[in-house]
C-alpha cells in the first residue's frame, strides 16, 4: 500500500493552546472517525478559513500521512 501526504484540519475547542482535534468526515459512526483530508494545501487553507469563520474557533492545517 502506498503512503501519500495529505493535509488535514485541526481545531482547538478548549482554553488549552495545546489541545487540538482533527476535523473528521461523517462516516455515520462515531466509532469509525477519519480525518477530513485534502490533496492540496491551498484547498485545505481555504477550508480552514471557512471553518474558523463559521464556527469562530481556531483552525490550522497540518500535514497528514495517509497510510
Amino acid at each position: 500500500m502506498e503512503s501519500s501526504l495529505k493535509y488535514a484540519l485541526m481545531i482547538n475547542l478548549s482554553q488549552d493552546p495545546n489541545d487540538w482535534l482533527f476535523v473528521t468526515e461523517d462516516t455515520g459512526s462515531c466509532m469509525d472517525l477519519l480525518p477530513m483530508t485534502y490533496d492540496d494545501r491551498i484547498l485545505a487553507e481555504h477550508a480552514a478559513g471557512v471553518w474558523a469563520a463559521t464556527h469562530q474557533r481556531p483552525c490550522k492545517v497540518v500535514e497528514y500521512l495517509n497510510e
